[in-house]
């Protein structure tokens, strides 16, 4: 371990280092492609349990499809926003919460975009986020077309 805590310590601080300890630093995490090699657009599975969800309650597919809309296109305005201003903060929360968003509905290359969007903003480092955030976007537009099609 080659980081230390000095008292009185911050929180933020101690679970920054735990994390890199335990996982390795955010920038060694983003430096290749996924171990899983590419993720389809959405996980068949998921996609099966959305289909018999929809037999047992009507309308919740295009329910999803609706909110599911709407969160990205906030996430991805809010994550803009965040590039545009330098703020390391603002964009921590903006892609964590799309990560679950696109993990609940099984868009698994959106998650790990999004993922890779926090660990930048978590180093308080934004340099390159842009091409993160195109990434993002890109994926996104592939999950909203791939729900879609599911309509």
């Amino acid at each position: 371990m080659d980081e230390y805590i000095v008292k009185p310590f911050q929180r933020e601080h101690l679970i920054d280092v735990l994390v890199d300890v335990v996982h390795g630093s955010d920038r060694d995490r983003l430096s290749g492609d996924d171990d899983l090699g590419p993720a389809p657009v959405l996980d068949p599975t998921s996609v099966e349990d959305l289909r018999l969800l929809e037999e047992h309650q009507p309308g919740l597919l295009a329910d999803t499809l609706k909110l599911f809309g709407e969160t990205l296109d906030a996430d991805l305005v809010s994550m803009d926003v965040a590039v545009a201003q330098g703020d390391a903060n603002r964009l921590l929360h903006a892609p964590h919460h799309l990560k679950s968003a696109a993990g609940a509905i099984g868009a698994t290359h959106l998650m790990r975009s999004a993922e890779r969007v926090c660990l930048v903003a978590r180093t308080r480092d934004l340099a390159g986020v842009e091409e993160l955030v195109k990434a993002v976007r890109a994926a996104g537009q592939a999950v909203s077309e791939a729900l879609a099609e599911l309509s």
